[in-house]
């Protein structure tokens, strides 16, 4: 009798599924992807600044920073929403610090990569990117991002240490465009 009681026990225990924090995780619908934004496409003027080389990269960091900025605020703000905004918003109430660094470095890259939407007036040298990605990586905006590894749809969608990821960008953009001794 004890046995077969036992038994019941452990046919019941199975059946039921425990209410753990993984089973709301599983649960929960996913967060729909930001909108799309390809900063060569929306400002054009770019083109006129950075040579062929360096337009795929800069869509690349946008990309990036639109998912970053959008699964950190989940889903409350993005680069669309941000140029709806002129890029005039107080990134201040963020819930979190990495939120309104990512907000705050968005802006950076919108006024010196992005040229605050207008087209540059001829093509930068490579001394003048370099530069600006030296202020950039040299912000408290960037050098303040977390050092870890994003948790949560941001680690699904982005893979890897999002400021690494981000600093590789720069560098990049930086090499499409060697500086010419002077």
């Amino acid at each position: 009798m004890n046995r077969k009681f036992r038994l019941r026990i452990l046919e019941k225990l199975a059946q039921t599924t425990p209410n753990l924090p993984t089973d709301q995780v599983a649960k929960s619908k996913p967060m729909p992807p930001p909108p799309a934004f390809q900063a060569s496409a929306i400002y054009p003027g770019i083109r006129n600044g950075f040579n062929q080389a360096s337009i795929p990269i800069i869509d690349g960091l946008v990309s990036l920073l639109n998912s970053a900025v959008h699964y950190a605020s989940a889903g409350a703000v993005n680069y669309q929403y941000f140029r709806n905004n002129n890029f005039n918003f107080d990134a201040s109430g963020a819930p979190s610090v990495d939120q309104k660094n990512l907000m705050n470095l968005s802006k950076r890259i919108y006024r010196t990569i992005l040229n605050s939407g207008s087209a540059f007036p001829q093509p930068l040298t490579g001394q003048q990117i370099s530069s600006m990605v030296e202020n950039i990586t040299a912000s408290s905006e960037f050098n303040n991002l977390s050092q870890v590894s994003p948790t949560g749809q941001l680690a699904i969608k982005i893979q890897g240490n999002l400021k690494t990821l981000i600093f590789n960008y720069l560098t990049y953009l930086k090499l499409a465009t060697p500086e010419t001794s002077k």
